[in-house]
């Protein structure tokens, strides 16, 4: 069984996640929505994951289990925090570099970081950004 501990909802990550337990024959439980509440009785193979926010990363802290985070923590401090957690994730400061590059060509050298209402730094695309 693979247990889905995710620090905020993302319907296509949990479509995705979905189907692909359903065309491998797998088990998905995801009882913890929509808080992070650990279920009465949870024996799971291994747990895919999100940390936006600290409860999260203490949250995992009991579980002995392989983990994969899907997504770049929001900030360096809690990156780091949980960094011991293997991350599958897109290459965030190449699309940033890509993204800055293609913008300063068309003469835009002074532009904003948008996610879906989301108010909050973008911090691999602010380090791009610093870098000559």
């Amino acid at each position: 069984m693979i247990f889905m501990a995710l620090s905020f909802y993302d319907a296509s990550l949990h479509d995705g996640i979905a189907q692909w337990v359903r065309e491998n024959d797998w088990e998905l439980d995801v009882s913890n929505f929509p808080v992070l509440m650990r279920p009465p009785t949870v024996k799971c193979d291994g747990i895919l994951t999100t940390i936006t926010r600290p409860e999260t990363l203490e949250w995992l802290k009991p579980y002995d289990c392989p983990m994969v985070r899907m997504l770049i923590a929001p900030t360096p401090e809690l990156e780091e925090a949980s960094g011991h957690i293997p991350l599958v994730s897109a290459d965030y400061e190449s699309a940033g570099r890509l993204g800055a590059k293609h913008l300063l060509t068309l003469g835009q050298p002074h532009f904003a970081f948008y996610q879906r209402g989301v108010v909050r730094t973008c911090w691999p695309f602010a380090m791009v950004l610093s870098r000559p």
